[in-house]
């Protein structure tokens, strides 16, 4: 998703990447219609998630 798709508040502050998918996540199941959860958006903010984790363990 890009910035502009969030209010100008949610888009202005930076948010670490744990917290994306979190506050994503709900606008995700707004938008994507809700037989197709495993939508390619949804993947994404799901991979937000677990990104820290995986560059923790490479380092």
């Amino acid at each position: 998703m890009t910035a502009k798709c969030l209010p100008p508040a949610v888009a202005a502050e930076p948010v670490p990447s744990t917290m994306t998918a979190p506050l994503l996540a709900p606008l995700i199941d707004a938008v994507l219609p809700h037989d197709r959860p495993d939508h390619a958006y949804r993947r994404l903010a799901e991979g937000n998630r677990t990104r820290p984790k995986v560059l923790l363990r490479m380092g």
